[in-house]
């Protein structure tokens, strides 16, 4: 798949126009995601008196800014994934194709309860696999919840993903409403689920 520097920079020139404002007319590219992690960035250098040009972020980067040479990465995980920022908007996936339940409930919640015993194991009151499913269903989150559902997405490896709607009846919109509800800002979470956002109808 190709990487549009041009992109790139059109982005990170919005960015800084519009002070970062988060973009809804489209699910963010690659190129996006690259652009926006250069604004950031330079954002966090100017609140810390730290010096962009040093740290090569922003207009001071090959990617934003055009200076020098690309950076060359090896064994590490893609940008997007690795970047913290929120999925779409609930609306996106509030739509037939992404309120499907793929598989039925399963009485017992086995697969959640396996996912709460391997993720959340140092909780002192570790959710049952029955208490995650209410988290994941329902919208009323107890004390401590929230920060229990973001820990457990936080932690999920990309591959488990799917499986969250093949071992239980969930949805796509149940999953992002869970990762909005609890703030679990995952960039590999938010990558996968922004695969099936779709924009909403006017």
């Amino acid at each position: 798949m190709g990487f549009d520097v041009d992109a790139v920079r059109t982005e990170f020139a919005r960015l800084e126009r519009t002070a970062g404002e988060v973009r809804l007319d489209r699910v963010p590219t690659r190129e996006d995601i690259h652009a926006r992690w250069h604004w950031h960035m330079t954002e966090l250098c100017r609140k810390n008196n730290r010096d962009s040009a040093t740290w090569k972020v922003g207009r001071h980067s090959f990617l934003a800014g055009g200076i020098g040479k690309p950076k060359i990465t090896t064994g590490e995980p893609p940008l997007e994934w690795r970047f913290r920022y929120d999925p779409m908007p609930l609306p996106w996936f509030d739509y037939p194709t992404g309120r499907d339940i793929l598989a039925p409930m399963d009485p017992e919640h086995l697969y959640l309860h396996h996912l709460a015993a391997k993720h959340l194991a140092g909780w002192s009151d570790r959710p049952t696999g029955e208490d995650i499913y209410n988290m994941f269903v329902h919208e009323e989150y107890g004390p401590g919840d929230e920060l229990m559902m973001s820990e457990l997405l936080a932690d999920l490896h990309p591959e488990t993903y799917p499986q969250l709607r093949r071992r239980d009846a969930l949805s796509i919109w149940h999953i992002a409403r869970a990762a909005h509800v609890s703030k679990a800002r995952r960039g590999r979470l938010s990558w996968w689920l922004n695969m099936f956002a779709v924009r909403p109808q006017a």
